[in-house]
């Protein structure tokens, strides 16, 4: 039962492959056997950008899925996805499983989710799916509650992110992993925010809209036997306003609760810069950066020797 539903992780995780955040007005794309929704968080060229990948797939005539073995989910043309961008998690499949995806750095999460799969012998069973960036990939754990159930890896290639998705509870695909799909995406999403470090971007839209004034995502899904859907969603893409291209953060954040227990030292890093703030009024200064989301480290010593570290995200131009 538990390959069962590690199978049923591994599958999930792969179908929900590409991320995404709160939506900005795009219009998903329904086949003959899925539905399926890609949506960046603005329409705005040359602009840091999030994404939200939605999908679920119909039962078939006997009341089960399609079972899905690929799936290669592409960005609008020109868009650009910078995995220098986010911290990497470097670890493998099995230290992963073995020791939990705590192990990765704080800075290397970029997207969560959720899956729903139908899986032999268990019915149909949700799991978490949290996506990590690692170089020219995407690799997601997949978990219920904190046991690392399984791990897929996505590739970034020219036609976007491509994942196979194993269906058998051993891990692979028939006829080699097992005799037939024992574990078949039903439903699948994934949501990554904006991230911004150092000016750079992880997603960013393509630098100009088309004379259409939409964009347009690409999916292709593979299925068991043999069928591939091509499905193509839209968003409009509007000129980015002055207001907006020549934003400057005036955000300064003051760290009160920190300040009250009494501390020695307070440095902070963000946006490439190591800082050392006042400990008796430890204020951070965003002022001056460009629109987006910005990870910081804050590393701190109370008075009475206790050394905190933490990481929080703080967002730039509303």
């Amino acid at each position: 039962m538990l390959r069962a539903r590690r199978l049923a992780c591994v599958a999930a995780s792969a179908a929900s492959a590409l991320t995404a955040a709160p939506p900005a007005a795009a219009l998903p794309a329904s086949g003959s056997r899925a539905t399926v929704d890609v949506e960046l968080t603005t329409t705005h060229p040359g602009t840091a950008t999030g994404l939200r990948y939605r999908s679920t797939i119909r039962p078939a005539a006997d009341g089960q899925p399609p079972a899905l073995r690929r799936l290669v989910v592409g960005l609008p043309a020109g868009a650009r996805v910078d995995t220098g961008v986010p911290g990497r998690c470097t670890a493998s499949d099995q230290e992963l499983r073995m020791r939990g995806d705590g192990i990765c750095p704080p800075d290397s999460l970029v997207g969560t989710g959720s899956a729903e799969i139908a899986v032999v012998g268990l019915g149909r069973q949700r799991f978490v799916v949290r996506a990590f960036n690692d170089d020219g990939q995407q690799n997601q754990t997949v978990k219920q509650g904190e046991m690392v159930s399984a791990v897929v890896r996505g590739v970034f290639t020219d036609e976007g992110l491509d994942a196979r998705i194993p269906t058998c509870i051993t891990g692979g695909q028939p006829p080699e992993g097992c005799p037939f799909d024992q574990a078949r995406l039903v439903q699948s999403e994934l949501v990554v925010p904006p991230l911004v470090v150092a000016g750079r971007s992880y997603f960013t839209t393509p630098e100009t809209c088309p004379p259409s004034r939409r964009w347009r995502s690409s999916i292709v899904m593979t299925y068991a036997d043999g069928v591939t859907e091509r499905l193509v969603t839209e968003q409009p893409c509007s000129p980015k306003p002055a207001e907006a291209r020549d934003c400057r953060s005036r955000r300064r954040v003051a760290f009160g609760a920190l300040a009250r227990a009494g501390l020695r030292s307070i440095t902070v890093s963000v946006d490439g810069r190591r800082r050392r703030l006042d400990p008796r009024r430890p204020v951070l200064d965003l002022q001056g950066l460009p629109r987006g989301r910005y990870p910081a480290r804050i590393v701190a010593t109370t008075k009475r020797g206790r050394r905190l570290e933490f990481t929080r995200h703080y967002r730039t131009c509303g």
